[in-house]
């Protein structure tokens, strides 16, 4: 009986929300300075979701946490700072040095 009264009120008012693998967020980012750079000064928020490669959503953890999937990777900074960058697919860069040769 107590067995039975457990799972009954484990389950009453839960709701579990499962997101499906195709909306999950691939990374979710939290625990640290997350700088968004959004306006004329720097914002802050909790968590940054990342789907294919593009932000998906940046807020509060426990919104972030509703974007988590079961193949989603939870990267813990552990208090260090995110901040947005771009990455330049089509440039090349080439380091080089004077050339000694006469």
């Amino acid at each position: 009986m107590i067995g039975f009264a457990l799972c009954v009120f484990t389950a009453c008012g839960h709701s579990v929300n499962k997101i499906s693998s195709a909306d999950a967020a691939d990374a979710i980012y939290f625990d640290g300075d997350i700088v968004t750079m959004e306006g004329d000064s720097a914002q802050y928020v909790e968590a940054v979701a990342i789907k294919d490669g593009k932000i998906a959503f940046a807020g509060t953890r426990a919104e972030a946490d509703k974007l988590k999937g079961d193949s989603t990777v939870m990267k813990d900074l552990l208090g260090k700072t995110l901040v947005p960058g771009f990455h330049w697919r089509t440039g090349s860069v080439r380091l080089s040095r004077p050339s000694t040769k006469v």
